[in-house]
């Protein structure tokens, strides 16, 4: 009981005040002689406490034990809260994902609609009402399809890495936009479908970050390095370029798009010369300059007359890589010939 008394001071104190003074008192002479008993070590003292200060610790002990009881409990079931809404936000990414892989599967013979999205919740065998886990409806499955073209683009571009450094930049760059569009060249009959839908106002600003996104990793693997204006210069360009191409590849009727190639060709060239004709750059960027526009920030109203070649600008950076190593070459066979 000692220990008890001793543990609950602070608290005894507290309630002693419900007490009579000489109640008070003694209580208080109790604490006291028992402080001094533990920390001196005393022998236990030969006076017991009063019966109503025995029932008061007791009863503050167990409303003690109580709180903490009740404390645990609610830490419990929080716990137990957090991980229920944890397993049906996991649950729900499990049933979107299933949902997006099947209804990409049916786009080729339904088109880019809701009732793609039905028919694959009923081949999932899925109830009616789960086809709602898309809330924003058929866009969210181009937008499933454009992100992970465009991550297997960037694996493909690192993995043939090697391959790519001897290319021209203009290579690297038609190599890229190449790969990305042949991609999409399975849904060639009914990407307009998916084109429209992406260019409503409700879902430009996700279109728009996937074309940036797309462009800035092209640039990134072929080697650009630029931290000035022309950063802005080249991401606009390449996403003028294949909003262009991908037009254009919506009415090619030609044996494996070859016409759709050699018009990426084209305007690939016609970009050497746009640092000449800056009337022509808003002809050629289009629809990229809005892309980035609204993405970048800051990127609105650049002085595209005033930019440089981008693809010089490059290639006078590899230049200026490989400058050394021809210096060093030069006199190691200096060296040799002496």
């Amino acid at each position: 009981m000692r220990a008890i008394l001793r543990q609950s001071t602070p608290t005894l104190r507290r309630r002693l005040r419900l007490l009579r003074p000489s109640h008070v008192t003694l209580a208080r002479s109790h604490v006291t002689l028992l402080r001094r008993s533990h920390v001196t070590r005393r022998a236990p003292l030969s006076s017991s406490p009063s019966p109503r200060l025995v029932t008061l610790a007791k009863s503050m002990m167990s409303t003690e034990t109580h709180e903490q009881q009740q404390q645990q409990q609610q830490q419990q079931k929080q716990h137990e809260q957090q991980e229920e809404v944890e397993r049906e936000e996991e649950e729900e990414l499990e049933l979107r994902e299933a949902v997006l892989r099947k209804s990409l599967e049916l786009v080729g013979a339904h088109g880019w609609t809701e009732a793609t999205i039905d028919k694959a919740v009923a081949e999932l065998g899925l109830s009616p009402a789960s086809a709602g886990v898309l809330q924003r409806g058929p866009v969210e499955v181009v937008e499933y399809f454009i992100r992970d073209c465009n991550d297997r683009l960037s694996a493909k571009l690192r993995d043939s890495a090697d391959i790519m450094r001897n290319m021209r930049t203009v290579d690297k760059l038609k190599t890229a936009i190449r790969i990305r569009l042949d991609m999409q060249s399975k849904y060639a009959h009914n990407w307009h479908q998916a084109m429209a839908l992406g260019a409503l106002p409700q879902n430009a600003g996700h279109t728009l970050h996937n074309i940036a996104e797309m462009v800035d990793e092209i640039w990134h693997v072929s080697g650009d390095r630029s931290a000035d204006m022309n950063w802005y210069t080249k991401r606009a360009l390449l996403a003028g370029v294949y909003a262009a191409t991908e037009l254009y590849m919506l009415t090619d009727k030609s044996d494996g798009f070859e016409s759709t190639w050699r018009f990426l060709d084209r305007r690939m060239e016609d970009i050497n010369h746009v640092a000449a004709l800056p009337s022509q750059l808003q002809a050629l960027v289009g629809t990229g300059v809005d892309f980035l526009a609204r993405t970048v920030p800051g990127f609105g109203g650049f002085p595209f007359g005033g930019a440089s070649d981008p693809f010089a600008a490059n290639e006078k950076e590899k230049e200026e890589e490989q400058e050394p190593q021809k210096e060093q070459q030069k006199e190691s066979e200096d060296g040799k010939s002496d």
